[in-house]
């Protein structure tokens, strides 16, 4: 049992730093505070009012917001499809069922 959470804490960490550095990497260079900077003002662009972006967004924070984010989330939501298809499909499924 404590070889499994051990597994899953590795994986979940692995995740986290899979979807950080997926952030960070793009066309253009960006370092790691102004990537921070860009997603606090990035969440900040999508939850505000139309009239809010147009004078507080910068340019870095409209392309974490507009590129970086979804293909983030995307590529975890297809990352996750795969792996639960895969589990279904082998006999890995049988020994979790028992």
């Amino acid at each position: 049992m404590t070889k499994r959470v051990g597994l899953v804490a590795f994986l979940v960490v692995s995740t986290v730093c899979a979807a950080l550095v997926s952030l960070l990497i793009g066309a253009r260079e960006m370092g790691f505070e102004a990537t921070v900077r860009a997603v606090r003002d990035g969440i900040m662009l999508v939850f505000s009012d139309t009239a809010e972006q147009s004078e507080a967004s910068s340019d870095e924070a409209k392309i974490i917001a507009q590129l970086r984010v979804p293909r983030t989330l995307l590529g975890l939501l297809v990352g996750a499809a795969l792996g639960t298809c895969l589990l279904y499909t082998s006999d890995a499924a049988d020994d979790l069922l028992c």
